[in-house]
């Protein structure tokens, strides 16, 4: 089992990782993907790295972040 769904932040795997009540880490390379996240992150349910500045240590960051926030833990259950 996952505790967090990483995704290149397109609909259908925001959707599954809904669906599976895991937050979503989104790395959108273009409009389609950021406009998805946008609505991931506004609905509290996930994160967004823009693909564009993306890196190791900024992935750990947002990933501790996500495993760390009881708040979206409890929106995305």
């Amino acid at each position: 089992e996952v505790d967090i769904v990483i995704t290149n932040g397109g609909s259908p795997a925001n959707y599954q990782a809904i669906a599976a009540g895991k937050p979503a880490i989104g790395i959108p390379l273009n409009m389609d993907q950021m406009l998805s996240m946008e609505a991931i992150e506004s609905a509290g349910l996930g994160r967004t790295i823009r693909a564009d500045s993306l890196t190791a240590d900024r992935l750990k960051i947002v990933l501790s972040s996500v495993l760390q926030d009881l708040t979206l833990a409890k929106r995305v259950a």
